[in-house]
């Protein structure tokens, strides 16, 4: 038995022995693969370069090659030719086209798997791009390495063996895996912390925003502003008619957009004042509005609104202003036709942590502008008070959209977050789509998604640099310019494996993002 199995598997006729049970296996394997090999038919059909196309080449060739193999083999058996059963004493092609097949199935599965997540990103078109030159360049080098190898006396099995080690090698398999393990990476980790990507190029995008938009309602402040103080200014005001003007205040200013309105209903619910109501209103969006309350006309608005009617304004008065302002603190002035009568300061508590994230994202050389719909006095001052690098005033969606518009004309990455969406949202280049979604108005969450898309964007460097070495270094042993000088040659069922092992570290390294 022992004598048997020598000879069978070891003996001069084993390239028969072997070429038979590695068909035999062959078979059943292509069968339940035989989609890759579909994909990669159809791709040579449409002369579309691809990995699929690629490895079905190079089954092809490695299946043919061994049953060319084991025909010459068996007549030679026949015939007692035992010189030409030595040469092909190891038969192993079929053995090659099953580890092809096989080695191939993680990387379709990870791809899958990934492009199910991601869908599509720029950088998933530009590794896409790079893998076709890689295949052309690869396919030229392997018929090159074939025509070499016969040129200098080889024969026709050892030259097509070598040009499937270099076609195998050049697939760029681990190259196109790349962006969506990353990709898919970067969005599972984000959503660890609450925050959704829409998609992967959403997540990939906001690497390379230079300039962040962010509300100061709800963003950086609480969203919950409160009076701060009620300020008489005509010296004469009794202790009746302080309640009476700022209900004449607060009644006014439900006429026009400002974000202080509820503010200054709940002080009138302390006081216990009720609103009144207001005649022949005029109201400038954002500014200020004036109106009738019981037959008196009054004027209620910014600092500018008011001197824009002509209405004097002293010096104390505007020293107070801008002292409120510099504290962060907003402020609405009521007035009849001849004077100031009360000013009101509307204070909204700041985020501490939203600073410190304003500050990160800076450090990050990343704009942070701030959106208000207040006037442009206030916006500037608050601007300097939170410490962002410019403010945008009197800010409403059309007024946004426009500036975004503008913005990517200039070819600019921008991002919105905390405005045009009742919820949190981060909007890329694009105002009208919802790109990121967080939990809560938190700006440390958009710190977070930009350091992940930093991250993934790293980790594709990264892993791009290993393919560029191990496609150099793996390229020319394959094609064989180790052989005469060190006798170092390899087999198509290594290069299947050197091949696959490239794809597992590449996704291996890259799923480390996820616990990081």
């Amino acid at each position: 038995m022992e004598n048997l199995l020598t000879q069978s598997v070891f003996g001069a006729e084993n390239s028969v022995t072997i070429g038979i049970v590695t068909m035999v296996l062959f078979i059943p394997v292509l069968y339940v693969l035989r989609g890759y090999c579909k994909e990669g038919a159809y791709a040579l059909m449409k002369k579309s370069a691809t990995k699929e196309s690629v490895i079905t080449v190079a089954v092809c060739l490695s299946a043919f090659l061994g049953f060319v193999i084991l025909i010459h083999s068996s007549y030679a058996l026949g015939h007692g030719d035992r010189t030409v059963l030595l040469y092909f004493r190891e038969n192993w092609f079929f053995l090659s086209a099953i580890a092809m097949l096989l080695f191939f199935y993680p990387v379709k599965y990870w791809e899958k798997k990934a492009l199910a997540r991601v869908k599509k990103a720029p950088s998933i078109n530009a590794t896409d791009a790079f893998a076709t030159v890689l295949i052309y360049a690869g396919t030229l080098l392997a018929v090159i390495t074939g025509f070499l190898w016969i040129h200098n006396g080889a024969n026709t099995d050892v030259a097509v063996e070598r040009l499937i080690c270099v076609l195998l090698l050049s697939c760029p398999c681990a190259v196109s895996l790349v962006a969506p393990i990353a990709l898919m990476s970067g969005m599972e980790k984000a959503e660890k912390k609450n925050i959704q990507f829409k998609n992967g190029a959403s997540l990939e995008n906001l690497e390379g925003v230079d300039t962040v938009y962010v509300t100061k309602k709800r963003v950086i402040t609480q969203g919950q502003a409160k009076v701060d103080g009620v300020f008489a200014v005509r010296n004469n005001l009794t202790e009746v008619e302080v309640p009476y003007y700022f209900a004449v205040l607060a009644s006014m200013m439900q006429k026009n957009y400002y974000f202080a309105r509820k503010a200054l209903q709940d002080r009138c619910k302390i006081w216990k004042v009720t609103l009144l109501p207001v005649e022949s209103v005029t109201n400038v969006e954002l500014e200020g509005v004036s109106g009738s309350v019981h037959g008196n006309r009054y004027f209620a608005g910014t600092l500018a609104y008011i001197a824009k009617q002509n209405i004097p304004v002293t010096t104390e008065v505007k020293q107070a202003y801008e002292e409120f302002l510099e504290k962060g603190k907003s402020v609405v002035l009521l007035a009849n036709a001849e004077e100031v009568l009360m000013f009101v300061a509307i204070y909204d508590a700041v985020k501490e942590e939203s600073l410190t994230a304003i500050r990160t994202l800076q450090n990050m050389h990343t704009k942070v502008v701030m959106l208000t719909e207040e006037d442009e006095v206030t916006a500037k001052a608050h601007g300097t008070f939170f410490g962002v690098n410019d403010v945008v005033a009197y800010t409403t969606d059309a007024k946004l959209t426009e500036l975004i518009r503008k913005k990517k004309e200039q070819e600019q990455k921008v991002a919105v977050f905390g405005m045009g969406c009742k919820e949190a949202t981060i909007r890329i280049g694009d105002f009208s789509d919802a790109t990121v979604r967080i939990e809560g108005y938190q700006i440390q969450k958009l710190v977070e998604a930009v350091h992940i898309s930093k991250e993934v964007m790293r980790y594709m460097k990264g892993n791009m640099w290993f393919l560029f070495f191990y496609h150099a270094l793996s390229i020319p042993i394959s094609a064989g310019v180790l052989y005469n000088r060190f006798a170092i040659s390899m087999h198509p069922i290594i290069a299947a494996g050197i091949m696959c092992l490239s794809a597992m570290i590449v996704v291996g390294n890259t799923l480390r993002l996820r616990k990081e």
